[in-house]
């Protein structure tokens, strides 16, 4: 009897671990749309994305929509951006790559 609750309260306990990462940080699609025009040559000669210019992009269509972004990187498949908060410091926040909205976590 006590071995079949304390299995039961084992399998509980690592279900709730498993979940709780998942629970942590926002996870999108990790679909990043081609939102510019910036590429590259790579060494083999053919054209590449330039991830720099897109984030620069990604940066600049967030601040045309009134957020104060200080920076944005790819993160889990969403955009992780730096956002000035009112009292000077900074905030991070998360958006999705294709409709640019704030994702809760």
């Amino acid at each position: 009897m006590k071995t079949k609750r304390l299995l039961a309260a084992s399998g509980l306990a690592l279900a709730m671990a498993a979940a709780l990462p998942a629970t942590a940080a926002p996870f999108c699609s990790g679909d990043y749309p081609g939102i510019g025009i910036g590429v590259t040559i790579g060494p083999d000669g053919d054209w590449e994305r330039d991830e720099a210019y897109d984030l620069d992009r990604y940066r600049t269509l967030l601040r045309q929509d009134g957020v104060d972004v200080t920076r944005v990187e790819k993160w889990n498949g969403c955009l992780r951006a730096w956002v000035r908060n009112g009292s000077g410091g900074e905030a991070q926040v998360f958006f999705d790559p294709v409709t640019l909205a704030p994702i809760p976590y």
